[in-house]
């Protein structure tokens, strides 16, 4: 994200790593994007790197959480934002185990729109990883 007329540029790169990577990740993708970070503030604009990184089952690192203070998101929108992309990390995660057998990715039978077509999924809910048909108990 940018803005021409402040001169000011946001860097944000999410990740979805296994939780007990989440630290390594943050300093991985925090590496790949310093060089680019700092030609934007030879050029004279404020540059701000967000390496965000939400684990595969959801959990929200810390990462996640200065984003939105950064971002003054707040209150009610900063629960249902983190929420939103604790989700979506789960069902992007989910929809790609299911096709981890898949030699072509161009068939979407059990996905829709690049996601799975499940309930919102969770770890501590693992009725929720049962065939899309199946009565919850």
């Amino acid at each position: 994200m940018w803005s021409a007329d402040q001169k000011t540029v946001a860097i944000v790169e999410l990740t979805i790593p296994w939780e007990e990577n989440i630290q390594s990740a943050h300093e991985r993708k925090k590496l790949k994007y310093e060089e680019l970070a700092q030609q934007c503030r030879q050029n004279g604009w404020r540059t701000h790197l967000y390496p965000v990184e939400v684990g595969v089952r959801g959990f929200v690192g810390t990462s996640l959480m200065r984003l939105c203070r950064d971002f003054q998101i707040r209150g009610k929108a900063q629960t249902q934002f983190v929420r939103s992309v604790a989700e979506e990390a789960e069902k992007s995660s989910f929809s790609l185990w299911i096709k981890r057998k898949t030699r072509s990715w161009k068939s979407r039978d059990d996905c829709v729109g690049g996601r799975a077509e499940t309930s919102i999924l969770s770890s501590r809910r693992p009725e929720a990883y049962q065939k899309q048909g199946t009565k919850r108990p």
